[in-house]
């Protein structure tokens, strides 16, 4: 793929890692492009939310090997900072005293063989399950037009492997609940870290907050190339017309060839909504579902910590713990990340806190308690990646409207892997339409 013609001029709307990859992409293939976001800080729900002492993500992400797109983009923004700020591990899913799934470092399949005979928590018989299991998830068609659920893939599943192996990764990837969660876009994923190269299956756990492994670098490289990105300005309006599109926000207005909507579902359906050629993305945008995703921050005596960075809790309230003294340096915090929908404990924030608190005693013995705490609640933390999801493409009705986002039609769930193939193939897609014209 050639650069773009000069004369193009491209709006894109969300600075998130969607919007992001687009116009690294295209500001690096000569297009000029201009970057609209909301907030003050570009990263959508993966960044900084403050700085110094009590600087804080959004969330706790963690990547995976296979998420070659997304660490592709990192190094080409940021030579070196793959190795800088992630700590990587062998895929170990680890519930202490339960149950304790680590991959050995041999080349697959012969690292997923090992691991789960190694495995502690499962029978022999029920090693075997799993095993016939993973065999038929490897035969899963990647774009199938399969409707199953998890729940209905994992049936004849013995109840250990579903609390402690499977329903864990599927929250982990999909955040959306067994029962409604795609068994094909479960697979996609699967397929991927467990099957590939031995490093796909590796987790990477960032040592730096989440505005610095990405967000910010591609904004400044979008700069050096030419592109422009404006901050805190909300495009209230798009007016797409044959000869181009205008964009509107209080006081002013911008005009553009053609303009890609990187904002979350629901943010591109308000600003679709008053144009009649464009129902039919509109529709299928307002049909989308979300889950939740609760992280809480606590800080505990430095003494505190975990056995291993990340570790399961087993808990319908409170499922991963990971020690920010492993990634951060910051010994005694503890990130514990609740995935979709689940009954929240009474008594509000402070009831959640104790729940959380009491969860930890559990696993790690008495504990002090928490000097302070602070939970990150996203109601609409990800699209539910249901088994019947209607996800739209990258082009419109209209030739000069696309989206890109982690919701478009592709192989992935609502990762940061799923939102940076969206933007690179939907900028690599209007990139091509131009030359066409």
């Amino acid at each position: 793929m050639g650069p773009a013609p000069p004369s193009s001029r491209i709006a894109i709307v969300g600075g998130g890692w969607a919007g992001l990859a687009a116009g690294v992409w295209l500001a690096r293939h000569g297009t000029s492009i201009t970057l609209f976001e909301a907030g003050r800080e570009p990263g959508g729900r993966a960044r900084l939310l403050s700085s110094g002492d009590g600087e804080i993500d959004n969330g706790q992400h963690i990547l995976l090997g296979a998420y070659t797109q997304t660490l592709e983009l990192m190094e080409t923004v940021s030579p070196g900072s793959t190795r800088r700020h992630f700590l990587r591990l062998p895929l170990t899913l680890d519930v202490p005293g339960r149950f304790h799934l680590d991959l050995p470092t041999l080349p697959t399949p012969l690292n997923l063989a090992l691991g789960l005979l190694f495995t502690q928590g499962l029978s022999l018989k029920e090693k075997w399950a799993v095993a016939r299991l993973m065999q038929r998830i490897k035969l899963l068609e990647p774009h199938g037009p399969s409707k199953l659920n998890v729940e209905q893939l994992l049936a004849g599943q013995p109840s250990a492997a579903i609390d402690y192996l499977w329903a864990p990764l599927c929250l982990s990837a999909l955040n959306t609940p067994l029962h409604k969660a795609s068994a094909q876009v479960f697979a996609n994923v699967l397929r991927d870290a467990l099957t590939g190269p031995r490093a796909y299956s590796d987790m990477l756990l960032p040592r730096t907050n989440l505005s610095i492994l990405f967000p910010v670098p591609a904004v400044s490289d979008i700069q050096q190339h030419g592109g422009k990105v404006l901050l805190g300005t909300r495009i209230s309006k798009i007016v797409p017309a044959s000869h181009g599109v205008s964009l509107e926000s209080p006081g002013q207005t911008w005009n553009f060839d053609q303009v890609i909507l990187a904002c979350a579902p629901q943010h591109a359906a308000q600003l679709l909504a008053p144009l009649p050629e464009l129902q039919a993305t509109c529709h299928a945008l307002v049909a989308f579902q979300f889950q939740p995703i609760v992280t809480a921050y606590l800080d505990y005596p430095d003494t505190v910590s975990l056995p291993f960075p990340l570790i399961g809790l087993a808990d319908e309230a409170a499922h991963f713990a990971f020690d920010q003294g492993y990634t951060h340096g910051r010994a005694g915090r503890l990130a514990v990340v609740t995935s979709a929908e689940h009954p929240a404990p009474p008594g509000g924030r402070s009831g959640r806190i104790r729940h959380i608190h009491q969860t930890l005693q559990s696993v790690l013995g008495p504990l002090p308690e928490p000097t302070t705490w602070r939970i990150i609640e996203e109601k609409r933390g990800t699209f539910e990646c249901d088994a019947d999801l209607g996800r739209p493409g990258h082009a419109t009705e209209h030739p000069r409207v696309y989206l890109a986002g982690d919701y478009t039609l592709g192989p992935y769930p609502a990762t940061l892997e799923g939102a940076v193939r969206s933007g690179v193939q939907c900028a690599k897609m209007l990139c091509g339409a131009r030359h066409e014209a």
